[in-house]
């Protein structure tokens, strides 16, 4: 009676798993159904495992178990490395200018004048929306270069009371402030 008790664990614990994240995707609002339903799957696959312990332990004898295992742990180590480099990498803020003229790098001159800035410095670029990216490839250089700097990008059919208050007459208008 117990084994068949048991044996029924082996369906009952990922069928409840299964149903937690059913309800996890389709009833977000029932976290605590969720829960109870994870936790309830949880413990019967614990109580099967642990009542067929021997079962468990045999299956990892073999020799292609071994290679298994050690394929799996060499997997789950690479994924882990590079998981940790991305983490790592993600927060540096470094840019590199790989081509050979150094043509999306800012001259040495532009760098010394941007760092020794001492007051902050307002960039207004009035175009239509579409052009703003043919000036941000620049300008936001300028701005990763010094703090002092900040760059606003204002669509002049969009807000055109700030577009006649600084008397902009063309798109492709760029004001320092």
């Amino acid at each position: 009676m117990l084994n068949k008790i048991l044996n029924s664990l082996s369906w009952l614990g990922p069928l409840f798993v299964f149903a937690a994240m059913v309800v996890w995707f389709l009833l977000p609002e029932l976290g605590t159904l969720r829960r109870v339903l994870a936790f309830a799957g949880l413990v019967a696959i614990l109580l099967y495992a642990a009542a067929h312990w021997r079962q468990v332990a045999r299956s990892f004898e073999g020799r292609r178990t071994r290679y298994g295992t050690l394929a799996g742990t060499s997997l789950l180590l690479v994924l882990a490395i590079v998981a940790g480099l991305n983490y790592v990498l993600a927060r540096q803020n470094q840019r590199w200018d790989l081509t050979a003229a150094r043509q999306y790098s800012l001259s040495d001159q532009t760098r010394r004048v941007l760092d020794s800035l001492s007051e902050p410095v307002r960039i207004l670029v009035f175009a239509q929306e579409p052009q703003f990216p043919q000036f941000q490839d620049r300008l936001d250089q300028y701005a990763y270069q010094s703090s002092q700097v900040t760059i606003d990008y204002i669509d002049a059919d969009r807000q055109p009371l700030v577009a006649r208050q600084y008397e902009v007459q063309t798109y492709g208008t760029i004001i320092f402030e």
